[in-house]
């Protein structure tokens, strides 16, 4: 092992800084609207991105399209939904010097997570449940026609998903399919279920809890 001539970390560490320093004040480059269509070349576009403008602040500064915390990424053997999100809100201020974004707002879009299909939505909303809603009929048409389960216990969920295997079409939980739940005003948010590896969607009933 060659041993560190004294100080050279130092000026590593020196050059290092300096070339962080140069890509941060580098004009960011927004690909909002660029052509990538699927997760990963989402994920490669970032990853080149970043290689060229710095990873510090890339979300805001790019205005990329990632998967939505709490979404799944994992590519699937079928259609899949999940959803992507964009933070176009203007970072320190402005927007990069390209930017064609028309909005100042977290965005989001239903995305496939099956590699072969590489499906988006065509417009991006505002709207978190819409997008996954969008994503849900592309993978599972005729989602929004079947029952509407209680929502799920805590502590309980074996016996409410033998339930809704009952009560849904065969196989549809066993493969993923989302599944609707009642919900109070307020607690609406669609969220993936690792339960049973499928989308929880929130539907408004009155008098639940």
């Amino acid at each position: 092992m060659t041993a560190a001539i004294p100080g050279q970390l130092d000026m590593l560490a020196e050059i290092e800084a300096e070339d962080r320093k140069a890509k941060l004040q580098r004009p960011a480059r927004c690909i909002y609207n660029s052509r990538a269509r699927g997760l990963a070349a989402r994920a490669a576009e970032l990853v080149a991105w970043r290689e060229e403008f710095e990873r510090m602040g890339a979300y805001a500064r790019s205005h990329a399209w990632r998967p939505q915390f709490g979404s799944p990424e994992s590519p699937a053997k079928r259609c899949q939904p999940t959803t992507l999100v964009a933070d176009t809100r203007p970072p320190h201020g402005s927007p990069p010097p390209d930017c064609a974004c028309d909005t100042d707002a977290l965005m989001y879009r239903g995305a496939c997570r099956n590699p072969a299909c590489n499906w988006e939505s065509p417009a991006a909303v505002r709207d978190e449940n819409l997008a996954a809603e969008d994503a849900c009929g592309h993978a599972w048409p005729g989602w929004w026609d079947l029952p509407v389960m209680d929502s799920k216990p805590y502590g309980k969920e074996a016996g409410w998903l033998k339930e809704a295997k009952r009560r849904y079409p065969a196989g549809w939980i066993e493969a993923g399919g989302p599944i609707r739940t009642a919900r109070p005003p307020g607690a609406t948010r669609h969220h993936y279920a690792p339960e049973w590896h499928g989308f929880d969607i929130g539907v408004v009933v009155k008098g639940s809890a």
